[in-house]
């Protein structure tokens, strides 16, 4: 069990989360690609919507995945203002994304794990979208 909640399922759902978010880029890409250069605004502000929406179901597929360690576990795996709704495991997942980290909800044990990779895999899809629609702005 220790395997699957300490490294699996963290680093699975990381590995999914860079997927999907290179599959929107490649599809934003090349939509891009298809619109004239001369509507600049537009292809902006059409990138930032659709990757934020990227970021938004990421944070839920790493939301889903805190709502199956906390049903693997024995022991509470999040303290605090927690009461194991949806919107809990959202707002987690995306405090944790963000590295926001505001503290009123506590990991313990595999769940440390996973908000450490979910908070570096938040970092580097974030700064990744910042490049992509920096690229996208230059050419």
């Amino acid at each position: 069990m220790f395997f699957l909640t300490h490294l699996i399922l963290p680093f699975g759902t990381a590995g999914l989360v860079v997927l999907v978010h290179r599959l929107v880029m490649d599809q934003v890409s090349r939509r891009l690609g298809r619109l004239e250069a001369s509507i600049t605004p537009s292809r902006t502000v059409f990138a930032v919507v659709i990757l934020l929406a990227a970021h938004l179901v990421e944070i839920g597929v790493f939301a889903g995945s805190f709502a199956m360690l906390v049903g693997f576990g024995e022991e509470p795996m999040l303290t605090g203002a927690f009461d194991r709704s949806l919107e809990d495991y959202l707002y987690y997942s995306g405090t944790a994304y963000t590295s926001l980290g505001i503290g009123d909800i506590v990991p313990h044990g595999a769940a440390r794990i996973m908000t450490a990779v979910e908070a570096v895999t938040g970092l580097v899809m974030i700064a990744w979208t910042a490049a992509f629609l920096y690229a996208e702005a230059i050419y």
